[in-house]
């Protein structure tokens, strides 16, 4: 057998648990996700599935197989996440950045202030910095007070600064979303998006064609990681994928965090084609948090799928996405949420897309230290 090579996270990992002791472990969903839910605030990136989709070890620019879905941190007043990642145009032989996330508890800003010092003394040539991230305002300026810079000093990405919080538009509150005759909710531009939902109902009435949603559970594994490839595969045809990666998404349809019991999935069919993913958790009694959310929209992909004979009226297609946003407001609806986050954006397409079905502002905040700043 081959002996396995511990790349540069791994190392900072055990490095990190051993000066760290019993307040840093490998963050394991099903049995830290009680921890978690003590902590839970209603934002977005403080869940087990903001915890284990942003501190991923199966990004090549941060891979780890002693920790995949990173450590997490907690005395038992506070608790975040802890990864280490390359940036993108980073050279590989440059050590990775710390990247502490979603921190909330007593004291919090101080103690990750601390933590990150005693890292950058303690593991020394490991790390190049740290970055905090998914912080809410009063969080960032106390941080800012500590030392740490804003992160526009030193950018995650050129054309990403925050990565998916460059743009903040992702909070949609259903009680201010229109409601039709029939119940269905729709955003403020819910004429536009009543019109792109009937388009997309006259598709599949035309055709002959339905849509359904089906509950996602790890035997749907092999479905969902097809429609995550598929999508990144159009965005990098389309010059659009920063950042990120297929792999980055592993951890939401993993069997270890769809057994987590506030973690849940739906899978989107037209016939029998998957077509849409979305994972969710529940954050608060009446808040979701959407973090896998894809609908695959190239006709010249999926118009081929579907089995139709003869010629084929593809007008409305192209409104499958909305539609299927729209189906899934109304389950989550029906489930009794009022309010759902989508999360941030690194591209400004996407934020487009989010603030057209209604979704508002709900920034967070990075900031940076480097480890020379010390």
């Amino acid at each position: 057998m081959q002996k396995h090579i511990m790349t540069q996270r791994e190392v900072a990992e055990r490095r990190l648990i051993k000066i760290a002791g019993d307040k840093v472990m490998p963050f394991e969903p099903v049995k830290h996700s009680p921890l978690i839910d003590r902590f839970k605030n209603g934002s977005y990136g403080a869940s087990s599935l903001g915890f284990g989709l942003y501190a991923n070890g199966h990004n090549l620019r941060g891979k780890s197989t002693f920790a995949p879905f990173g450590l997490i941190y907690s005395d038992g007043s506070c608790v975040f996440s802890v990864s280490f990642f390359r940036r993108e145009y980073d050279p590989k032989e440059k050590p990775p950045y710390m990247i502490i996330s979603s921190p909330v508890g007593e004291n919090v800003e101080a103690k990750v202030s601390d933590f990150v010092e005693r890292v950058f003394r303690e593991i020394d040539g490991l790390i190049s910095g740290a970055y905090v991230r998914f912080l809410k305002l009063t969080s960032y300026l106390k941080l800012l007070k500590t030392g740490f810079l804003p992160v526009k000093e030193h950018p995650w990405h050129p054309e990403a600064h925050e990565e998916d919080e460059t743009y903040t538009n992702g909070l949609i509150r259903f009680d201010s979303l229109g409601r039709e005759d029939e119940g269905q909710y729709l955003a403020k531009y819910r004429r536009k998006l009543g019109q792109k939902k009937r388009a997309f109902e006259s598709f599949l009435r035309r055709n002959d064609l339905t849509y359904r949603l089906d509950r996602l559970d790890y035997s749907g594994h092999e479905i969902a990681f097809g429609i995550i490839e598929e999508h990144f595969r159009l965005l990098a045809r389309l010059g659009k994928q920063i950042g990120s990666t297929p792999e980055d998404h592993t951890n939401s349809i993993s069997k270890e965090m769809l057994s987590v019991p506030s973690v849940s999935g739906l899978l989107g069919f037209i016939d029998s084609v998957p077509v849409s993913l979305f994972v969710y958790e529940r954050l608060s009694d009446k808040s979701v948090g959407a973090y896998t959310t894809i609908t695959l929209r190239d006709a010249e992909t999926i118009i081929p799928r579907l089995g139709l004979s003869g010629s084929i009226d593809a007008t409305g297609f192209t409104a499958h996405p909305n539609y299927a946003y729209v189906r899934v407001f109304e389950e989550l609806s029906k489930q009794g949420f009022s309010e759902v986050h989508l999360g941030g954006s690194e591209h400004p397409d996407l934020n487009v897309v989010k603030r057209r079905i209604g979704a508002v502002n709900d920034p967070t905040y990075w900031v940076v230290k480097l480890r020379e700043s010390l």
